[in-house]
């Protein structure tokens, strides 16, 4: 198996935005992230962000950059970004749309390295996934 690139950051909510806008950013990123053959998983909490990305370094990095000049996010922060071999940790190209309801999205921010990756797989059984 080839090495692919995984990258996972935090943002939070622009103030100027409502959550509704959210669904836009979905359907975009939907659209994008089978366009660049990239798997994605975005996590909403209301008012906070936590995406994971995982293809090829170049499309990763590209489609990272645009998400961090996204004028509806603020705070972006890059929690963890490294090549991996291993297995996806989501099947497939496309973007997951998670809710988070008991779990804070401010654990990530305590973590570093590949636990950041280790603290997901974990959280993944709690979420209110959409495919």
């Amino acid at each position: 198996m080839s090495k692919r690139y995984q990258l996972v950051y935090l943002s939070r909510l622009a103030p100027t935005e409502l959550p509704t806008c959210v669904a836009g950013i979905v359907h975009v990123a939907r659209l994008l992230n089978e366009i660049h053959k990239v798997s994605s998983l975005l996590i909403f909490d209301g008012g906070r962000f936590c995406q994971y990305l995982e293809g090829r370094h170049a499309e990763v990095i590209l489609l990272a950059e645009r998400i961090r000049a996204d004028v509806r996010h603020i705070d972006f922060k890059l929690l963890y970004q490294a090549e991996f071999d291993g297995l996806p940790l989501l099947p497939g190209c496309g973007l997951e749309y998670a809710l988070s309801y008991e779990f804070s999205l401010d654990h990530f921010e305590a973590v570093s390295g590949p636990g950041v990756i280790d603290l997901l797989r974990n959280v993944l059984p709690t979420l209110d996934r959409e495919p």
